[in-house]
């Protein structure tokens, strides 16, 4: 062994009856003995020399396992600092013509008090208070573990990220890396296979604590599982065979924990159909994340998740539904490692009233893919949405409220008439809905128009020259006055009222009484549409779409009017010259 064994065996006793000259007749046997002054082990039942065999009943009580640590095998690189192992069965032992041993035990097990450390020399990172084996079978040559019911109790488990990134539960283990051929003939399989079969009825876990350090982050981030309750049913090394798993548990302290779902782990096609959900876990520890990739710590907030996973067949799909209540940002860090998407706005973009935040991200993925990763999968997945909610944030709000996915970006209005509202009230609606929902969000307004708009704006100017001619009417009859927004013409006021004006405007022109259609033409001409007459309706339709917004339950506060511009100097492709644009901010 790499480093010496001390093991002392005392008070040791043996006895042998029915003896005989015939070496294949079995004899009579028992022992004792004390291991380590602290075990003991005894043993009764029958044996022979030719060949050698014997099939005992053994019983073993508080055998120290530290002294035995540098026989552990090749897998386990944990050092078995202290435990003791109890055992009590039926052993049979046969030696094979081949010379080789065949070895079986059945009945009842037990290792309590186990503690195994980091072979770095790392503090305790694994214990339990008792691991209990019911129905135990163990065979060697042939190979098999069957164990009916399996009971953990009180594991304690240390996760340990050192400042450089590795793993201190990573070294308890040997997993030899595969060579690049394994790689991918195993590239969407399950863990490997055991080298025999192995069945457990039914394990348990009680009472169980994972603590977990991250070094390196700085501060840096801890974490800890407690009233760890698990499951499982029906686990099997045959292929196809799918155990039930629960497991349970408290997260920081105060944050339920539920897994559960069936499982099948092992063997060439991997398969999960798992749902798990945390309820309540203080957002403000994951601030050592956050602050170091996002620009900001946690100052407040509960996270809560609901997700659901399923793999099968090499496919992978996933939904995580994630809530966050009363949540808010700290100071910003000025972390270098930092993202530079809007993170403030985008988080303004999700939030509710009372800082609710809830949104869905789905994850897919493929195992044949020698890129993937379920891990970056679903870092990948969430990144993606927040691209998504900081560079399309329109996207999110059409989704949300079930527009396509461009169409709350803007309004449209119609042809200039001489009610100068837009179109779309129900996709006004929505942005109102949107806003008053999410009082920390902005929306500026920028109004449009274009030479598209000139005709029907001299119409427009038309009919206010009408309603200005009729103004001066009534005003000359002596009535009260009336303000031109609130004056109307009448059926078939508007055709006398341009008889009057294309008389003033055309005093020279013949006897012949026009049509009023070429009136009309004659005085349109007249009319003049100025750049300033273009941007003068761009910001009444600006003005306009905020009107409708407050009517909608936004908050004014909440909305910005942006100079009014020329469409056809800064047109957007594909969409109408007559419209608003509008920005989150």
């Amino acid at each position: 062994t790499p480093s010496p064994v001390a093991l002392q065996l005392s008070d040791i006793d043996f006895t042998a009856e029915n003896l005989s000259e015939d070496l294949r007749k079995p004899a009579q046997v028992s022992f004792s003995l004390r291991w380590n002054r602290t075990g003991a082990v005894s043993g009764r039942g029958t044996a022979s020399l030719r060949p050698l065999a014997a099939a005992l009943s053994v019983d073993l009580q508080d055998a120290d396992l530290a002294p035995l640590s540098p026989y552990r095998p090749d897998w386990l690189a944990a050092v078995i600092a202290g435990g003791s192992a109890s055992a009590r069965g039926d052993l049979t032992v046969r030696q094979n013509p081949d010379g080789r041993f065949t070895a079986l035990f059945a009945g009842d097990a037990s290792l309590d008090g186990l503690s195994a450390l980091d072979p770095s020399g790392q503090p305790e990172v694994l214990e339990w208070e008792s691991l209990d084996l019911k129905g135990l079978r163990a065979q060697a040559r042939p190979g098999l573990l069957e164990v009916k019911e399996a009971a953990l109790l009180e594991p304690w488990l240390r996760l340990l990220v050192s400042p450089d990134g590795r793993w201190s539960f990573g070294s308890l283990l040997k997993v030899p890396k595969p060579t690049a051929h394994k790689a991918k003939r195993l590239k969407g399989a399950g863990l490997p296979p055991p080298p025999f079969p192995v069945k457990v009825g039914l394990a348990t876990v009680r009472r169980g604590t994972v603590a977990f350090t991250d070094r390196s982050q700085s501060p840096p981030f801890n974490g800890r599982l407690t009233e760890l309750e698990c499951r499982i049913a029906g686990f099997s090394s045959e292929p196809g065979s799918r155990s039930q798993i629960d497991v349970s548990g408290v997260l920081g302290g105060s944050a339920p924990l539920r897994i559960a779902g069936s499982l099948d782990p092992v063997g060439p096609d991997l398969y999960a159909d798992l749902r798990g959900s945390l309820d309540g876990f203080d957002a403000t520890r994951l601030s050592p994340y956050t602050a170091r990739h996002l620009g900001y710590p946690v100052q407040k907030g509960r996270l809560s998740m609901d997700a659901t996973y399923r793999l099968e067949g090499g496919k992978l799909t996933g939904d995580n539904h994630v809530h966050l209540d009363r949540f808010a940002w700290g100071e910003k860090t000025g972390s270098p490692q930092a993202t530079e998407r809007p993170v403030l706005m985008a988080t303004s973009l999700l939030a509710v009233r009372k800082g609710a935040i809830d949104f869905h991200v789905p994850v897919t993925g493929t195992l044949a893919d020698p890129q993937f990763h379920l891990k970056s999968a679903v870092g990948q997945a969430f990144k993606g949405f927040f691209t998504k909610v900081a560079t399309a944030p329109f996207a999110l709000l059409g989704a949300t409220f079930g527009r396509g996915t461009q169409e709350l970006s803007y309004a449209e209005f119609e042809r200039v008439t001489a009610d100068r509202t837009p179109g779309g009230g129900e996709k006004i609606a929505a942005l109102a809905r949107a806003l008053a929902e999410r009082p920390a969000l902005s929306l500026e307004i920028t109004g449009r128009a274009s030479d598209e708009d000139g005709e029907g704006l001299k119409r427009a100017l038309l009919r206010e020259r009408a309603l200005l001619e009729k103004q001066g009417s009534l005003r000359a009859a002596g009535a009260s006055p009336v303000p031109l927004s609130r004056m109307a013409l009448e059926p078939g006021e508007y055709a006398s009222l341009l008889e009057r004006l294309y008389r003033k405007s055309f005093p020279a022109s013949s006897d012949a009484q026009p049509s009023p259609a070429d009136m009309e033409k004659a005085l349109l001409g007249t009319v003049r549409i100025t750049d300033d007459d273009l941007r003068e309706l761009a910001q009444d339709r600006a003005e306009a779409a905020r009107d409708l917004l407050a009517r909608g339950g936004a908050d004014p506060k909440q909305v910005f009017l942006v100079a009014p511009k020329l469409a056809d100097r800064g047109r957007k492709e594909g969409l109408p010259a007559g419209r608003v644009d509008f920005a989150l901010r």
